[in-house]
């Protein structure tokens, strides 16, 4: 019984924390893409993407807050920018989960409704 117990409360801790909502989040935004921009600088927020003028986290500098970024070393890039382009593509509705890094909003979890 005991270890019953001890494996399902394991299994419980990991299921939470993978979980997207399990974070902190620094910034949670929901919405239709109404732009992509791309840089040709490595690390230099290369795809950035903008949800109209809504606010993508609690970054203090205004012009660096209304927009998401992701670089291409990070972890999942293509799978996340092929899932943001198709969702920019048919105008489907995105909910952007964001960390303060670097002076903007790191981009790390995306969900594409229908």
């Amino acid at each position: 019984m005991k270890i019953r117990r001890i494996a399902f409360l394991g299994s419980l801790f990991l299921a939470l924390s993978t979980s997207p909502m399990a974070h902190a989040w620094d910034g949670v935004a929901t919405g239709v893409i109404s732009g992509i921009d791309t840089v040709n600088e490595t690390n230099n927020y290369e795809l950035r993407v903008f949800l109209g003028s809504t606010v993508m986290c609690n970054n203090t500098t205004p012009s660096m807050n209304t927009w998401g970024y992701l670089n291409s070393s990070d972890p999942n890039y293509k799978a996340t920018v092929a899932n943001l382009m198709l969702a920019f593509a048919t105008g489907k509705t995105v909910t952007i989960f964001t960390m303060n890094e670097g002076y903007g909003c790191h981009i790390h979890y995306v969900s594409v409704k229908a």
